[in-house]
């Protein structure tokens, strides 16, 4: 099968049954990181099937904001209309210039994350700033993802008072750069966490400081979401050329149902706890290999648990259920880490 061919057969078969889906409030934010760039395929996206997605999102009448609109939408308690995209890139790396020229030929605008220490080092793969500048003109904002592309999560002995400092430097040194190189009009106070890695006392540091900030965690934008841990679906070569991606993308958001709790895990495995909803019979939940999770009902909380503790690092649970009708899924994901 040629590369997008997949994904082609799959937006002609939606395109024929739009007309048919049920609106509803939903943004879905798409995290991109290379484009045509072979050497990393768990991160890459041919450069033809970035321009099917897009064409894909025109005649499916999406509307395309740019992360900051989507942040001011949920600050504000905005409603946010049904067929919200947001396109986001992280990294800066070179090869995203392709994909800006396709992006300003649709006029589409998108939110490109970098770190600034890198890109003062003038490493060869990445973005300068002269550059960065430019694409401000595609369409582009240029957000924060830190200043050395650190995790944020806890080091070895370190205290909270400390990884609180560590957290504050690495924002507001990147946003000193951001906002010396770039116009006011590209840039805003959202911030993605370097590899999606955050826990409570991150999102906590960067509320304090004023930022909204993503994850990579799987799942549409939901009301209710932490607006420092908003949920991105990341996108590569092998979902493109997956149906999968056609579900994502009109993808619905759960109610308000999640028990939240720390992504860090102290009991291996850990419990997901959903509060009983009309539709809880319906909902299905799967470890990130997509082996389903088992289910136990504790008075009005279902908990779902992998049946093997989840090996180190990152982690997610995925939890779906069909829409009323029956065209789409509500999307719910959990991220996990393991020390």
């Amino acid at each position: 099968m040629k590369p997008g061919s997949a994904i082609s057969t799959a937006l002609l078969l939606l395109l024929l049954a739009a007309a048919n889906i049920t609106r509803a409030e939903a943004a879905v934010v798409l995290i991109y990181h290379r484009f045509d760039d072979g050497r990393y395929p768990a991160t890459n996206l041919g450069l033809e099937t970035f321009r099917q997605q897009l064409e894909w999102l025109a005649a499916n009448r999406f509307t395309v904001w740019p992360a900051s609109k989507l942040v001011k939408q949920l600050q504000n308690g905005a409603p946010i209309p049904d067929h919200v995209a947001v396109i986001t890139v992280d990294d800066g790396y070179r090869s995203l210039r392709g994909a800006a020229a396709l992006l300003e030929e649709f006029r589409f605008p998108f939110s490109v994350f970098v770190s600034t220490g890198p890109i003062d080092q003038r490493l060869p793969d990445l973005l300068g700033w002269e550059e960065l500048r430019n694409m401000c003109a595609q369409g582009a904002e240029i957000l924060n993802h830190a200043r050395d592309h650190d995790s944020l999560l806890a080091r070895p002995g370190e205290t909270d008072a400390e990884r609180r400092r560590r957290i504050l430097d690495q924002v507001a040194a990147a946003q000193h750069r951001i906002d010396g190189e770039i116009p006011e009009s590209c840039r805003s106070n959202v911030f993605s966490y370097p590899y999606g890695e955050y826990d409570g006392l991150a999102e906590q540091t960067l509320d304090a400081a004023g930022y909204a900030a993503f994850g990579q965690q799987s799942g549409p934008v939901a009301a209710w979401n932490s607006l420092q841990a908003l949920p991105r679906y990341p996108v590569n070569q092998a979902l493109a050329n997956s149906p999968l991606m056609i579900t994502k993308l009109m993808s619905l958001p759960f109610p308000a149902v999640l028990d939240r709790q720390g992504p860090v895990v102290t009991e291996n495995p850990p419990s997901l706890s959903l509060h009983v909803f009309p539709e809880i019979e319906r909902v299905r939940c799967y470890d990130g290999q997509g082996a389903a999770l088992e289910r136990q009902q504790q008075n009005t909380v279902y908990r779902f648990r992998a049946a093997q503790p989840l090996a180190k690092g990152r982690n997610r649970y995925n939890c779906t259920y069909p829409s009323v009708d029956g065209e789409r899924y509500h999307w719910l994901s959990q991220f996990w880490y393991v020390p």
